[in-house]
């Protein structure tokens, strides 16, 4: 009997033990008045008490808790025996003479006697204020991070790689031109082809690197373009893409105002979810062998009821080489209490290795003697606090760096005094100030000059909880040590607490200086440009990009008699005849941007119509791209009348030419033809006089030698000639001509000639152009024969050819040469005997000699033939020289006719 009773005293005492050592909140309440019989030191911290209050009335212990629900549910349950679990209620608890709010999950159960009276409650929970605050303080975060993103006009995304499902937010669908959400396909496909390699390379480098940027165009439905800058950052798993938060800004105006707007960028997500309740387990000798473990503790594991009796290394296998065992068995050796906080813990569930945080004891349990006979082990489960916290403190970094990288001047002040709490690199650059200025003085303090515009602003949106918005704001800064006036466009947000409160406001500002002044300079512009149309005495008149008329001037309305010109008025003032084709090329002109001129018949507000010039020029922005057209429409209808008439008179007179051309060559080639038969009849006859005469004196020989020799020189004369009209006559197709193998021809038609005189001929590689081979030759030949031909006697003629690029600046010195076509310049120089240069153009006329035909043999036409090649192969010839100097020719050709 002793001894039973010796045991249920130890067991008492064990279950006393394990309440007021557990390191959850544990109570034990007794009687209608809820005295508090057992409060262990949990309970007395989580109620701001110390140990006088037991024995004492609970209310008398907390006068607070009277008319709160967890006074309630405990009365409740006393009254009913029905167990109540409650999760993250709220307590107001007086601590510390503050009343303050606590959350707790905790459950009542009511503690009967052997005849199943209820005695008593017993209230058992642990302190969930912070998960709670913290999951506060991420909506108090993503709240601040939508208001920066609707601020800065950002529309959103969220792309999962694996199921290819986008989450837009409705911003995001306007930017891409959108009405509703859409696939992922159909934000693709809306991306100006030109720009989709530039979307593809973008995604390449932000698998690599993590990071999303590029600027791309928008064709939304109506056809027209809008520019976006998508800004994203991938998530991975196990170093594979998983996931891309991200962020799209229409940035069409700044696009093409040349003002980049700024980007802003926040989406911050984070989940808790509710925690679990208390785990408990009795651990039993050295081996640390189960006994007992609650359903929770189980869960936790991830394992089942198998486990009671194993040992604790045998049953969780993966916790070897983790501390856990290591503290168990010195707790159990020492009997010193463990306690562990948020510590990591990787256990096998669900058929996998994962990560797990708990608030854990383990308390050594002593027998009646005193000895440890085992281990109590109490666990909550906080890994989505903890979770959460890193979710938290990874938010509140993302956002600071968002507002810290962002092109967007951004600046969040709290009141009392107002002091800069954040500002980036882009809010500094704009009011000219350092980060160290508003680190050591209040915001007013470093603003001292804007104080007086924008104080009442931050004042008001502070005491209204009222946005405010303002557009091209005027202000002068002291900047790099200068006052300028710039333009600011800028917005206020309130910034709320959980509570609803405001003590922050966060200023967003962009400078639009330059949008501004260039609108202005517009607006200069035009009125300037209206003001000088209105001044010409031709019609006048502008259009928008697209061709549509913005303006006529006086002259336009008076010539037409229509009371206005804008829009689009062809059709009622253009003829019929000429109507589809100043359509045609007008809209050829707006569509490329190239300048469009026209002769077209408008008609006067009489009825008549006359002939004008139609010509407009494009205005082009910094970007290249056409803003207006602007153009006149000169009357050309008396100098177009007259025209006809003269072309008609040109056309008569030239056909008159042709004709008489044709008509002159055929006179040329059969007057040179019949006047060769008679001079070799003369050449022949005097050859046969020579030798049928049996006595010669020397007088009656010379005379017969000359006769021959005037022959002769006659017989060039006419071949010349003849060459000279079949030039004329042309007829011959052009091919590539390689002017190597020319050179090489000429050179051995010369060969006796060249071996006589002794001469030396120096070339260079020559290139092969388009010619006349047969034209080509006599060219070179002819050039060839000069300077072998007028060579200095006693001397052994020199002859230089090369070749050079004809530079493109000197084209435009020969008329005869088509502009920014190539051409190669050919030089044949020589050592000759040179002439005056006043004779330099004398040379190449027909018939011209400039020596005497008994020093030097010639008829006078081979440079006037080498002339008409030229010329014929669209090139130019010239020549250069000095008398005793030698002389040079110059040949320029071009390097492909085509």
């Amino acid at each position: 009997m002793k001894d039973a009773l010796q045991r249920l005293e130890d067991t008492e005492q064990r279950f006393r033990n394990l309440l007021k050592e557990a390191p959850v909140s544990t109570a034990l309440l007794t009687g209608h008045d809820l005295i508090i019989e057992i409060a262990n030191d949990a309970s007395l911290h989580l109620w701001g008490k110390d140990e006088s209050i037991i024995g004492k009335k609970l209310l008398e212990a907390m006068p607070e808790m009277e008319g709160q629900v967890v006074y309630k549910e405990l009365l409740k349950v006393y009254a009913t025996g029905i167990t109540y679990e409650g999760k993250e209620s709220a307590a107001y608890l007086k601590i510390n003479n503050v009343m303050q709010p606590v959350f707790v999950n905790f459950i009542y159960k009511a503690i009967r006697d052997p005849e199943g009276n209820i005695t008593g409650v017993l209230a058992m929970g642990y302190d969930v204020t912070e998960q709670v605050l913290a999951r506060e303080r991420i909506k108090e975060a993503e709240e601040r991070a939508r208001l920066a993103i609707e601020s800065a006009g950002i529309g959103t995304f969220d792309f999962n790689f694996n199921t290819k499902y986008i989450v837009t937010s409705p911003r995001f669908d306007r930017i891409f031109g959108f009405d509703a959400p859409g696939k992922f396909e159909d934000y693709i496909n809306v991306i100006h082809p030109d720009d989709q390699k530039i979307r593809g390379a973008a995604h390449l480098h932000a698998f690599e690197s993590g990071t999303l940027f590029y600027e791309a165009r928008i064709i939304f439905k109506d056809g027209s373009i809008h520019w976006v800058r998508i800004n994203g950052k991938v998530f991975y798993v196990e170093h594979r893409p998983f996931r891309m938060l991200g962020t799209a800004l229409d940035i069409t105006e700044q696009k093409n105002s040349h003002k980049l707007l700024i980007e802003s960028e926040a989406r911050f997500r984070t989940l808790i979810t509710e925690t679990s309740m208390v785990a408990m387990g009795l651990y039993i000798g050295p081996d640390i062998r189960i006994q007992y473990v609650n359903d929770v503790m189980i869960r936790f594991w991830g394992k089942d009821e198998s486990v009671i009796g194993k040992t604790f290394e045998d049953a969780i296998p993966e916790l070897k080489g983790q501390h856990f065992l290591g503290e168990l068995r010195k707790v159990y050796q020492t009997g010193e209490v463990y306690e562990g906080k948020e510590d990591l813990a990787q256990l096998r569930v669900d058929g996998r290795l994962q990560d797990f945080y708990f608030n854990y004891t383990y308390k050594a349990l002593r027998n009646s003697e005193d000895k440890i006979y085992g281990i109590h082990h109490v666990a909550v489960d906080v890994t989505e606090t903890v979770l959460a916290k890193k979710e938290l403190m990874e938010s509140e970094q993302n956002f600071r760096k968002l507002v810290m990288q962002a092109p967007v001047g951004i600046c969040i002040v709290r009141d009392n005094p107002i002091v800069a709490e954040v500002l980036n690199d882009t809010f500094l650059k704009i009011v000219g100030k350092t980060r160290g200025e508003f680190e050591t003085k209040s915001y007013w303090e470093v603003l001292v000059d804007e104080r007086e515009v924008y104080e009442p602003i931050i004042t008001h949106v502070f005491q209204t909880g009222a946005s405010f918005i303002g557009k091209e704001s005027e202000i002068t800064l002291q900047r790099n040590g200068e006052r300028e006036k710039v333009f600011i466009d800028f917005v206020c947000e309130p910034l709320r607490e959980s509570n609803d409160s405001i003590n922050r406001v966060m200023i967003l500002a962009i400078e639009v200086t330059d949008k501004v002044v260039a609108r202005k300079k517009v607006e200069e512009s035009r009125d300037f440009l209206n003001a000088i149309l209105e001044s010409l005495p031709q019609m006048a008149w502008t259009t928008n990009a697209v061709g549509q008329t913005t303006y006529v001037n006086k002259q336009w309305l008076d010539y037409t008699g229509l009371p206005t010109g804008t829009g689009y008025w062809w059709s009622s003032i253009i003829h019929d005849k000429d109507l589809d084709n100043f359509l045609e090329k007008w809209k050829a002109s707006v569509d490329k941007g190239l300048t469009f001129q026209q002769e077209v018949r408008y008609r006067k507000h009489s009825g008549e119509f006359r002939w004008h010039l139609a010509h407009a020029m494009p205005i082009m922005n910094a970007a290249n791209r056409v803003t207006m057209w602007v153009g006149t429409c000169t009357d050309i209808h008396d100098r177009k009348l007259s025209l006809e008439g003269l072309e008609k008179k040109i056309n008569e007179r030239t056909r008159d030419l042709q004709r008489s051309n044709i008509e002159l060559q055929q006179f040329a080639y059969v007057a040179s033809h019949d006047l060769q038969e008679p001079l070799r009849k003369i050449a022949t006859f005097t050859e046969l006089l020579d030798s049928s005469l049996k006595e010669k004196d020397d007088k009656s020989r010379g005379y017969l030698n000359k006769i021959a020799a005037s022959a002769r020189r006659m017989l060039a004369l006419i071949q010349g000639v003849l060459n000279f009209s079949q030039l004329s006559l042309g007829g011959d197709f052009f091919t590539t001509v390689d002017l190597n193998n020319i050179l090489s021809d000429v050179k051995n038609d010369f060969e006796l000639l060249i071996t006589e005189k002794g001469a030396r001929i120096y070339t260079e590689p020559l290139p092969a152009v388009q010619g006349i081979p047969l034209q080509l030759n006599q060219l070179f030949s002819n050039l060839l024969s000069n300077a072998l031909k007028f060579s200095e006697p006693g001397q052994n003629p020199e002859i230089y050819i090369t070749v050079s690029d004809l530079p493109l600046e000197e084209v435009h010195e020969y008329p005869a040469l088509t502009v920014n076509l190539p051409y190669i310049r050919i030089e044949f120089r020589d050592n000759g005997i040179g002439f005056s240069q006043e004779y330099a153009r004398q040379v190449f006329v027909i018939f011209q000699r400039l020596n005497d035909r008994q020093s030097y043999a010639g008829t006078g036409i081979g440079l006037a033939l080498c002339k008409r090649i030229v010329l014929n192969h669209k090139g130019e010839i010239y020549a250069k020289s000095a008398p005793g100097e030698g002389a040079s020719f110059y040949i320029i050709l071009p390097k492909n006719l085509s």
